[in-house]
């Protein structure tokens, strides 16, 4: 298949589909969304303490520089670089491979894990503005991604 195949019968047909479906949005069940968006808050509290009560300290699970400075200078745990720019990260996979190295601490940060999840999933889709028909509104890409996979963007706000 070239590259105008791949082009002609792939992502042209699903263009105008998609694009219909973006400007029309997606029904959303508001009152399950907003039942999911109260137990993601009490998630979010009940992370948070966890975390407090795991690390006897006071720091924000969601702040990268706070989960940095505990793990590292507190805890002592040998820095985790970013591949690309080789400084100190504390991203989602940094906090895997010290789950995987130090299992002792595997819980405190799986809670550190599991906030930043619910916290995402919060600010993405529980808690942004929908239409005035109850839908959510997104932009879908299908050029992009390398293999033709559809992409999409946070929702329209």
């Amino acid at each position: 298949m070239t590259l105008w195949d791949f082009y002609k019968y792939h992502i042209e047909p699903s263009m105008f589909a998609l694009t219909r479906a973006g400007n029309r949005g997606i029904r959303i069940d508001v009152e399950q969304r907003f039942k999911l968006r109260d137990i993601a808050i009490e998630s979010l509290d009940k992370y948070k303490e966890e975390v407090k009560q795991l690390s006897n300290n006071d720091f924000d699970p969601g702040s990268a520089t706070q989960v940095m400075n505990f793990l590292y200078d507190e805890l002592k745990l040998p820095p985790q670089l970013h591949p690309k720019t080789k400084k100190r990260t504390g991203d989602d996979d940094a906090l895997s491979v010290l789950q995987r190295k130090y299992p002792q601490h595997s819980n405190l940060i799986d809670r550190i894990l599991k906030f930043r999840r619910t916290r995402t999933l919060l600010t993405t889709f529980l808690t942004s503005q929908l239409s005035s028909l109850d839908r959510m509104q997104t932009s879908y890409n299908v050029a992009g991604t390398v293999n033709g996979r559809i992409a999409s963007s946070a929702p329209l706000e």
